[in-house]
């Protein structure tokens, strides 16, 4: 659903340079020659491997957990991960990257992203990295178990667009991302009517 995303952003991103200086005035954006900020991923974040977490331990609590897999895993009563962090699984789905916009708790088999400053929105950095999921989950493919080395990501290149442009990207797939979610509930009730 995301890539589907993603896939159609990119298109909309020609459409979107060919236009920018009229997007800028419908927008009411008066700075000109404003520069995309390019570095790695440890240049703008700390990532930190989760902490262990067994299995039998994650009954009951308010804060998800997300370790190795491609969604949460279970429920814990404490957090190591704020609500701006992303989380990028290590082992197992390895490359899988979720944002779970509160408190959660990364077990062992996941990476924590921290934004180190300002300037860049968590959520238009959480469509970043979904956009590099299946280059990450590649690279996760070299051994036997998947496993996404940190060194990959610590050195996956990251832009960094003005505020703006940032907020544009997070608005449009924001939207789509609702329209694809409505449409798969429909789908799901027309299936249950048969």
């Amino acid at each position: 659903m995301i890539t589907y995303c993603l896939s159609v952003v990119k298109c909309l991103e020609v459409e979107f340079y060919k236009n920018v200086k009229k997007i800028k005035e419908i927008l009411g954006i008066k700075k000109e020659n404003e520069k995309v900020e390019k570095g790695l991923v440890k240049d703008f974040f700390t990532v930190t491997i989760g902490k262990e977490l067994l299995k039998k331990d994650m009954v009951l609590g308010e804060y998800p957990v997300y370790s190795g897999g491609a969604d949460r895993t279970g429920y814990y009563f404490n957090y190591n991960a704020n609500e701006n962090d992303i989380v990028i699984a290590q082992q197992g789905s390895a490359g899988c990257v979720n944002y779970p916009n509160c408190k959660f708790f990364v077990a062992s088999k996941g990476y924590r992203l921290s934004l180190k400053r300002d300037g860049i929105l968590p959520k238009y950095a959480y469509y970043y990295f979904k956009e590099k999921e299946k280059y990450l989950i590649e690279k996760s493919k070299l051994g036997g178990i998947p496993k996404l080395d940190i060194n990959i990501l610590l050195n996956l290149d990251f832009y960094i667009p003005p505020l703006w442009y940032q907020e544009y990207v997070v608005k449009i797939l924001d939207k789509f991302v609702k329209s694809i979610e409505e449409l798969e509930i429909e789908i799901f009730k027309k299936g249950e009517k048969r």
